[in-house]
């Protein structure tokens, strides 16, 4: 099922004393914008892409297209994603190196043909297609732990009583194999291009009911618990609330933090909350906690070997007011 996808910030680094955001030119054409971003260290960064232009212009979509770096972005080099379908939406990516990285594409049909999971080791220079999603799924999610170890994870195929599609590989994506414990979505819903959270060997991903779904093991076995979102971001096309979104992130297996958005629709006045789990998502607390300071709801990320520091950032193109950064 094609659905709107989010597009998020990412911080890529950030100096303890730093209070500026530096531009950077990813050398994509004018109408192209970074989309999903797997960073690899301070140096190796790789993203996928979206076609910000109207609809009537060809906009809209998700080219075959990526950009990198190898220098902490002072440089970018932008190259093709060989080898997809013409059906295929690039969606998330995986990296694990300057020379090695995945990215998940889903059916723009309906069909099957557009699902895939395709790997470069060459730096982007060719892709090659793994084999996973058999089924009529929707691609939403990969990623590798080391150069063995992924997951990938997808819509349920079939009707709202079936499972969430997941594939595991302990080789790279040269084999994936379909779990059998993947989790149920039961009262419907639907995954999130890249809308997911990793903390060690623990993953969770978002879904358009505000059901979170989490694996302790790399994706082998996994829980699903309620959350106080209505939807993280699927809107009326994607099985959710239309104007509700929502983002978390966890700095360990058990702390995190998720922002929660409803009514961001034109002519509406957004309510947005932030609430703290310190059970892995299976609990959220009775009430939002209030932070002291300024912060946005776009998105937020945890920053990695700091005790505590998390990062919001924000964007609209209706309130100014709502758009910046804050830690």
């Amino acid at each position: 099922m094609k659905k709107f996808l989010l597009t998020g910030f990412a911080l890529v680094s950030m100096a303890s004393q730093a209070q500026t955001w530096v531009p950077q030119a990813t050398k994509l054409p004018t109408s192209f914008a970074p989309r999903e971003i797997a960073i690899v260290d301070a140096n190796t960064v790789w993203t996928t892409v979206s076609d910000g232009r109207p609809l009537s212009l060809g906009g809209g979509t998700y080219p075959k297209t990526f950009t990198k770096t190898v220098d902490g972005g002072t440089t970018w080099t932008p190259g093709n994603i060989t080898g997809a379908s013409a059906a295929a939406l690039v969606g998330d990516i995986a990296a694990f190196d300057a020379n090695t990285a995945w990215v998940v594409t889903a059916p723009s049909d309906g069909g099957t043909v557009g699902n895939g999971v395709y790997k470069t080791i060459n730096g982007g220079a060719s892709w090659a297609k793994q084999v996973a999603y058999s089924g009529v799924s929707f691609a939403n999610c990969v990623y590798f732990w080391d150069a063995n170890n992924g997951v990938t994870f997808g819509d349920p195929p079939t009707n709202a009583t079936s499972k969430f599609e997941v594939y595991t590989t302990s080789n790279g994506g040269t084999t994936w194999t379909a779990n059998a414990n993947a989790p149920s979505a039961v009262g419907g819903g639907y995954g999130l291009t890249g809308v997911k959270a990793v903390s060690g060997n623990t993953i969770w991903f978002g879904t358009t009911t505000g059901k979170i779904a989490r694996s302790n093991d790399r994706g082998l076995t996994w829980n699903i618990y309620f959350s106080p979102a209505l939807d993280f971001g699927g809107g009326a096309a994607g099985g959710g609330v239309d104007g509700s979104s929502a983002a978390m992130a966890f700095k360990d297996t058990n702390n995190g933090l998720l922002i929660t958005v409803d009514g961001d629709v034109v002519g509406g006045t957004p309510s947005v909350a932030m609430y703290k789990s310190t059970d892995g998502g299976a609990t959220w607390g009775s009430a939002p906690i209030v932070p002291n300071g300024p912060w946005y709801y776009g998105d937020i990320t945890y920053v990695p070997g700091t005790p505590n520091t998390f990062v919001s950032t924000g964007i609209t193109n209706r309130d100014a007011t709502k758009t910046g950064s804050s830690y």
